[in-house]
């Protein structure tokens, strides 16, 4: 994929992530953002720790691999609450911008958690009742993206 895309496997899906996330994440506030990050390990540990038997050389080699490029990215969570926003429309014309904004400026992010060598999770909750232009957003968002490795 190009560095700007936004594909399937860097979104995050799975309920067991997201509710580990919001458990046992750190969370910090960026206007118009709550944000909450969990520091992924290594692809090999994080398979170990999940209780996967290592099969034979040349057949786990392949899996180690994409485990290794899986736990080298960033999964992000955009969510934008019914509770603020009443209107779906309004709440999806957010969400774009959120997606966007994440999209063109993720690239700091990336490079940064490729030399530290692990993944990370992020959610980016919207957290305010108005709906906010897309410079506005997109600010918030550098903020976030500076300030993940600094808590990292």
């Amino acid at each position: 994929m190009t560095p700007r895309s936004l594909p399937k496997g860097e979104r995050l899906c799975s309920l067991t992530a997201i509710g580990r996330l919001f458990a046992e994440g750190r969370s910090g506030f960026a206007y118009p953002f709550r944000y909450v990050m969990l520091p992924r390990g290594c692809g090999a540990a994080e398979g170990a720790a999940e209780g996967a038997a290592p099969g034979p050389e040349g057949a786990d080699a392949p899996a180690a691999g994409l485990r290794e490029a899986e736990a080298a990215t960033v999964r992000v969570l955009f969510s934008v609450p019914k509770k603020h926003l009443k209107r779906a429309n309004k709440r999806n014309l957010v969400k774009r911008r959120m997606r966007e904004a994440y999209r063109l400026n993720k690239s700091e992010l990336v490079e940064t958690l490729r030399s530290s060598g692990g993944g990370m999770d992020v959610a980016l909750v919207y957290n305010t009742r108005q709906v906010e232009d897309y410079k506005t957003i997109e600010n918030g968002i550098r903020k976030i993206i500076s300030a993940i490795p600094k808590r990292m």
